[in-house]
């Protein structure tokens, strides 16, 4: 059976693009050098569900469950906020911005995907949801130090939620590279 790399996600505006650019050159001169893989502005985005190997059989089927989804949820207001790390700020190995503005309504999108995919055999992740932009990550054998996230102030920016993809994701030696597969447009 024929699979391809999958997830869904939220797509960024150019002005929050810049924005997470701004705190990537923020956080470089607080690292060692090449110790972060960081994310290309063209490839960041809020990712909603991560679906990994997909059939391609089950495309048309998450098409029409994003259209379901974006039909039934209003469009909505995000704003960047603070920087933040995963697991924690004093063994960083992934470096994001944190969401504002209406992340209620994101976590009911992300809830709807959840249930909407569960019929086509996809479980929702045991963790829970935690929404953020990622900036950069740690590469293979690299250690970062401690960091301070108040050390990076964001300037504020925030957008409307207007369009929900499914994206495609091939990886490659110079990063993962995207390819819509389908566009869902949020309710007015």
């Amino acid at each position: 059976m024929a699979t391809i790399r999958t997830f869904i996600a939220l797509p960024l505006p150019d002005p929050a693009r810049e924005i997470l650019v701004s705190g990537q050159h923020a956080l470089q001169p607080l690292l060692p050098a090449d110790s972060v893989r960081w994310v290309h502005p063209a490839q960041m985005h809020l990712t909603l569900v991560f679906l990994g190997d997909t059939p391609l059989a089950q495309l048309s089927a998450i098409g029409t469950l994003l259209d379901a989804a974006a039909a039934a949820q209003k469009r909505f207001t995000l704003a960047i906020a603070r920087p933040g790390c995963f697991p924690n700020c004093r063994r960083p190995r992934v470096l994001w911005a944190g969401l504002g503005g209406d992340v209620a309504a994101c976590q009911a999108l992300k809830t709807a995907l959840d249930q909407g995919l569960a019929p086509l055999g996809w479980e929702p992740e045991k963790r829970p949801y935690s929404p953020h932009l990622t900036l950069g990550r740690a590469r293979q054998n690299s250690r970062l130090p401690a960091l301070d996230p108040a050390a990076v102030q964001l300037p504020p920016v925030s957008w409307e939620v207007d369009l929900l993809h499914l994206y495609e994701s091939k990886l490659g030696p110079a990063g993962p590279r995207y390819t819509i597969r389908h566009t869902a447009r949020l309710a007015s």
